[in-house]
């Protein structure tokens, strides 16, 4: 959708978020924006109800639970597989072999992504290697989600 999808055809994010949960498309923008920077679903569900003063908070619960779910998807824990010599893959029961991902979302992998350039001991940008502020560095935030 962000490199393909063409908003003259409908099948670019904002289009689509538009047609998912019943708004328009300059209303899927500020939603979209909202949930890249990491507005959660307390958010949506206060803008959902402010472009539709008639919905309830149920029914705006019930549209952003199903807008996360589709494209954010679900958080679920997985066994984190290590690689070691001669590339044997090993894993075992421990807890600390355990890690929440997102899955069986349109953008869960996205996510992920971002989740793990975060946690990571220097945090950079992908494309440029551009470090993040130091106020964002995972020594300073929580980490929760």
């Amino acid at each position: 959708m962000n490199l393909q999808g063409k908003k003259s055809d409908g099948t670019d994010m904002h289009s689509k978020t538009a047609a998912m949960i019943g708004i328009s498309r300059d209303q899927a923008k500020v939603f979209n924006y909202g949930r890249i920077y990491g507005a959660g679903r307390s958010f949506a569900e206060k803008l959902l109800m402010q472009f539709d003063p008639t919905l309830s908070e149920k029914d705006a619960r019930l549209k952003a639970k199903n807008m996360y779910e589709q494209t954010k998807g679900k958080r679920v824990k997985q066994k984190v597989e290590h690689i070691v010599e001669k590339n044997e893959l090993w894993s075992d029961e421990n807890e600390n072999d355990l890690t929440k991902q997102w899955t069986e979302g349109t953008e869960s992998e996205m996510f992920n992504k971002l989740e793990e350039i975060a946690r990571s001991s220097l945090p950079k940008t992908p494309a440029l290697g551009a470090l993040i502020t130091r106020t964002l560095e995972p020594v300073n935030v929580s980490d929760e989600v």
